[in-house]
């Protein structure tokens, strides 16, 4: 038997050890950036769902305040703190979701550079498998 018959199986079983801790650890990165992914949106969904049960109470205070007002209860400038807040809420609504989608295009670039190389770890592998002597 040959040293090269002999070397050829101890070296193509490395190469096979090495793209196999490759993919497991871009399998890894895929798993923590989505975790990442996961939990940023989780964060966004309980701010806005804060940020939209403020904005139901403001408008459900506003309109008692504004019954009042048609009445000559109170006074029409006691609306106004109510249009600021609603205001202010809306333009927090916007500062949220652009945190939100600033905070995530870094992750989700990273997420999609990983997953491009671990498809192409893939592809790799595959093609090394089919190309070695003696495959069919």
């Amino acid at each position: 038997m040959d040293s090269s018959d002999s070397a050829e199986p101890l070296s193509t079983h490395r190469l096979d050890q090495l793209l196999g801790q490759k993919a497991a650890v871009l399998r890894t990165k895929l798993n923590i950036l989505g975790a990442e992914l996961r939990d940023r949106f989780r964060l966004r969904e309980q701010n806005l769902s804060s940020l939209a049960s403020e904005s139901e109470r403001l408008i459900a205070d506003g309109e008692r305040v504004s019954r009042l007002v048609r009445y000559d209860l109170r006074e029409p400038r006691d609306l106004s703190p109510f249009v600021q807040q609603r205001a202010q809420l809306a333009q927090e609504l916007r500062r949220q979701t652009t945190a939100c989608w600033t905070d995530s295009v870094p992750v989700v670039r990273d997420f999609l550079d990983v997953w491009e190389a671990l498809e192409q770890s893939r592809a790799r592998s595959l093609f090394l498998h089919h190309a070695r002597p003696g495959a069919a």
